[in-house]
């Protein structure tokens, strides 16, 4: 009985394990998409912006106020980008290069692209933290080394991007 309960147990971690990663993997998608009709809205902002622009110009009429809430409006889409890009690199355990704006692993001292400092960021708590002053046991501890970029990032208010 004993070889089939640790048997159970070691399929009910396998499933914890799997069911968390695809927890993981569905919030990724859904920044990313997230972030992608974001950066739709602000396109169709800066359309807006422009045809503005343009109507006062023609009209020969200044509309600063309009002027105004439309650039207001644009600069609210991309701070939420700049925070939906942020939580994703951070569930994609990654860090952003200042000086270059590539994507690092979290734990890098240094940029793999440009070779500048990076800042020091705490590795990330796992969801189920053990309670202040308890130590998490050797079993339950993170063991996993986060993964190599992929493909560079072009700028740091788009999606994290990480190179092979």
């Amino acid at each position: 009985m004993d070889m089939f309960d640790s048997f159970v147990n070691a399929a009910k971690d396998a499933c914890d394990k799997a069911g968390k990663m695809t927890e993981e993997v569905v919030a990724i998608s859904k920044l990313k998409l997230k972030c992608s009709q974001t950066k739709a809205e602000i396109e169709k902002a800066y359309g807006r912006l422009g045809k503005i622009v343009f109507d006062c110009k023609k009209s020969g009429v200044e509309n600063d106020e309009l002027v105004a809430v439309c650039v207001a409006e644009i600069q609210a889409l991309i701070d939420q980008l700049e925070a939906d890009t942020d939580q994703l690199m951070q569930l994609k355990k990654l860090i952003r290069c200042k000086s270059c704006g590539y994507a690092n692993p979290i734990g890098s001292l240094y940029c793999n692209r440009c070779g500048a400092k990076l800042d020091p960021m705490p590795e990330p708590a796992d969801e189920e933290e053990a309670a202040p002053g308890e130590e998490v046991p050797a079993e339950e501890a993170p063991t996993e080394e986060p993964q190599a970029p992929e493909e560079p990032a072009e700028t740091a208010a788009e999606e994290p991007k990480t190179e092979e």
